[in-house]
């Protein structure tokens, strides 16, 4: 990949996993306690709808053996009718993060069953990271119980390394509501940007 100051960066991943708040942190350094009520705002008073789609657009730059990036943050929805709308944002994309929730193994799943696929078939050389959302949860005792009555638990580090080294994609963990990895997630991101694409795409993962 030719050297360019700006990379655009896609998050992708179920509604509700913390993509919104990820971002939110990463941009504004502070944690949004309500989401679904900013999603309300911007969808009754933004009028075009790549601004409902892009959320967050900050720009927040990043320095690279001794040069200076920019990431492009786009967040996405997910929600009934703006699906396709979601894909005409993939093109030109040099980075995804794929996203789900440490208390949501459907999350987890559809990663492999659905965002995979689809970005493997749309942009088959772009590279991407596993993210893994809301590490905070694994020591939320009403969350653990919930989980517990139906058999499971919180996702596993290893669990998810496991889907990363399939995806051969790199795997970092975060808690945006701690501020915990936050930071970790898009210099991965820029990292698997600046790979050269054959060796984004057939290089071992790291697990991080």
């Amino acid at each position: 990949m030719s050297e360019k100051k700006d990379i655009k960066c896609v998050i992708i991943g179920d509604s509700g996993v913390g993509k919104t708040s990820l971002l939110i942190t990463r941009t504004t350094k502070v944690f949004p306690e309500d989401v679904p009520k900013l999603l309300e705002f911007a969808k009754t008073t933004l009028r075009h709808v790549s601004l409902r789609l892009i959320i967050v657009q900050k720009l927040t730059s990043r320095r690279s053996a001794g040069r200076e990036y920019t990431l492009q943050l786009w967040d996405t929805t997910w929600e009934q009718g703006y699906t396709r709308l979601c894909s005409l944002w993939y093109p030109h994309t040099d980075v995804f993060l794929f996203c789900f929730s440490i208390d949501s193994w459907d999350s987890l799943d559809r990663v492999w069953e659905r965002w995979y696929p689809e970005i493997l078939h749309m942009c088959p050389d772009v590279p991407s990271v596993l993210v893994g959302l809301k590490t905070d949860l694994r020591d939320d005792s009403d969350m653990v119980r919930e989980l517990e009555s139906k058999k499971l638990g919180p996702v596993k580090f290893d669990d998810a390394a496991k889907l990363a080294r399939d995806l051969r994609c790199a795997y970092v963990e975060c808690s945006a509501r701690e501020g915990q990895g936050v930071d970790k997630v898009f210099e991965e991101a820029l990292a698997a940007a600046l790979l050269p694409r054959k060796v984004a795409k057939k290089s071992p993962c790291r697990i991080l």
